[in-house]
């Protein structure tokens, strides 16, 4: 998966909930891992054994690091 420089911050101001945002390349990538990662912190469950992914939030972290690795590293 690619995110444009446009789609990332589209992303960016649809989770600001449409503040106009101006990044630098390094400064988008760190936004959007950000915000990556406060998704993937909704998928967690506090089960007896703390801190526990639920079959959703293995799938979820699987995913996460595909957008790192793809994503993120390939912002054009």
């Amino acid at each position: 998966m690619k995110f444009t420089i446009a789609e990332a911050s589209m992303l960016l101001y649809a989770d600001t909930g449409g503040v106009l945002q101006t990044y630098r390349r390094h400064d988008l990538m760190a936004a959007l891992a950000s915000l990556v990662q406060r998704n993937l912190a909704r998928y967690c469950v506090q089960t007896k054994y703390a801190g526990t992914l639920t079959e959703e939030g293995v799938e979820a972290r699987a995913e996460v690091k595909t957008i790192l690795k793809r994503g993120i590293d390939n912002v054009d």
